[in-house]
């Protein structure tokens, strides 16, 4: 596999998986409840429609309620704080880690069986190997340490 082949599949694997992940962040309501998600009307508070996806044979709560007599611009990142919005970001950036991380592997794994026993490609070979796990013990101390940071002081 040439190099620029191993960088183009890499770059649409991670273009992809940041896509799907910033597409599965959580949601939230506005505090008139509006951006509620929905699948009927019954679910929304009085005075609201459901209205968006509202297929409920598909069994997901695609519509959102909304005031029939007013705008409501919800909210892309669907999170209530700042904090959340930093804590989604986080997230996606490790659970893009957990993904690349195997990926990286494989590449690296495909350059020492394509390196035919030149010592430079072995070593580049290596040293992908090294910094992937070096990054890999780094992000999961990182989430590690925040966890228990955030339940020693209660956050």
């Amino acid at each position: 596999m040439r190099e620029s082949t191993a960088k183009t599949m890499v770059a649409g694997a991670l273009a992809l998986l940041f896509a799907l992940a910033f597409f599965s962040v959580a949601s939230a309501e506005n505090p008139d409840g509006s951006c509620r998600p929905c699948e009927t009307d019954a679910q929304c508070r009085d005075g609201f429609q459901c209205v968006g996806d509202t297929d409920i044979t598909d069994g997901k709560a695609q519509g959102v309620c909304q005031n029939p007599d007013s705008i409501a611009i919800c909210n892309p990142l669907r999170a209530p704080g700042f904090t959340d919005i930093i804590k989604n970001i986080l997230t996606i950036i490790f659970n893009l880690a957990l993904v690349i991380t195997p990926v990286i592997i494989v590449v690296a794994g495909v350059m020492f069986l394509t390196a035919a026993g030149d010592p430079a490609k072995i070593s580049k070979a290596k040293q992908m190997l090294l910094w992937t796990a070096v990054g890999l013990v780094v992000i999961l101390s990182a989430r590690g340490v925040a966890l228990i940071v955030r339940a020693i002081i209660g956050f």
